[in-house]
């Protein structure tokens, strides 16, 4: 076992097969679309990939080397580009209702929330181009809201939306 990554999942992974439930998330989104994986099987892993905080390429590694292949009941774990074009392909009200969830099966009581806002750019041009188009800025950004527990620093809920400006 990798020292730097120890794997604990037995509890992470029953949370997440209870949130998967709650949230009634189909185990495929067509039924053209290959069974060699589900959308438990990705989405379990591009979130336990977070929680290690690694890069696609060192999580396939890590998951490789701790057999979670065994645990998900699949042949081999999904290449890292997988998890990566899945990651853009999906909706984000689903983890949206993921963390909503999660936090009504905690069942949390005596909850003490903050609320705190960021915006993510969605395009980045070069000056080169800025001056190429007469400098005509656009600003277009994602704006994303948490709300988190203050005590266990758990995401109560978030909710995402594009902003835009000329």
């Amino acid at each position: 076992m990798n020292a730097l990554y120890p794997i604990r999942v037995s509890g992470f992974y029953n949370l997440s097969t209870r949130v998967f439930e709650e949230i009634k998330f189909p185990v495929q989104f067509s039924n053209f679309s290959k069974k060699m994986y589900g959308n438990f099987v990705h989405t379990f892993l591009l979130i336990y990939k977070e929680k290690l905080n690694v890069s696609y390429r060192r999580f396939v590694q890590i998951a490789s080397e701790n057999h979670l292949q065994h645990m998900l009941g699949i042949k081999r774990i999904p290449h890292f580009t997988t998890l990566q074009k899945f990651m853009q392909r999906i909706n984000k009200r689903i983890f949206e209702k993921m963390v909503r969830a999660c936090g009504k099966l905690l069942n949390l009581k005596d909850v003490e929330a903050s609320i705190d806002g960021t915006g993510f750019s969605n395009t980045n041009p070069s000056h080169h181009y800025l001056k190429r188009v007469d400098g005509a800025k656009v600003k277009n950004y994602t704006k994303t809201l948490f709300l988190t527990d203050n005590k266990t620093k758990l995401i109560l809920n978030v909710k995402t939306h594009p902003q835009s400006q000329n």
